[in-house]
């Protein structure tokens, strides 16, 4: 439905990942791991893409210390086993490591999809965006009915 170009932008760069988001590094978890991720993800360049990896791949995506991805129950590596959605900022410092669930990992995905219209206000990413996002409220309704 979608190409790689569809995911396609040039980030707006400053001297710091802030721009995206104003991130208070004495902010508790998991805002400020979150938050930060969102901005590396963003200043790189992926961070649609990693939100359709996310959302919709129910995959993962890895930027140069920046994680965010589900759990994997066969990864023989005991730290991919978690519930929830895993964000990390950095190599393993504990201050930087936020798993949130489901449910918070789409409300800060919208609120990063906000942010990103708010700089790149093109129908083309609003299309991709409420598709993305309609994909993942779906599918979190439909686990809740089913349970």
């Amino acid at each position: 439905m979608f190409t790689q170009d569809d995911f396609s932008y040039i980030p707006i760069r400053s001297k710091s990942y802030n721009f995206f988001y104003k991130v208070n590094f004495d902010e508790d978890n998991p805002e400020k791991t979150v938050k930060q991720c969102f901005s590396v993800l963003y200043d790189y360049g992926v961070f649609l893409y990693a939100v359709y990896l996310v959302l919709v791949n129910k995959d993962g995506y890895a930027q140069d210390g920046c994680y965010w991805y589900h759990p994997d129950m066969n990864s023989p590596d005991p730290r991919d086993h978690f519930e929830g959605v895993y964000f990390q900022d950095g190599f393993d410092d504990p201050d930087w490591i936020a798993i949130v669930t489901e449910q918070e990992n789409l409300k800060y995905t919208e609120k990063a999809c906000e942010r990103f219209l708010e700089i790149h206000p093109d129908n083309k990413y609003r299309e991709l965006i409420a598709y993305m996002l309609d994909f993942a409220k779906k599918e979190i309704n439909d686990r809740v009915l089913s349970e």
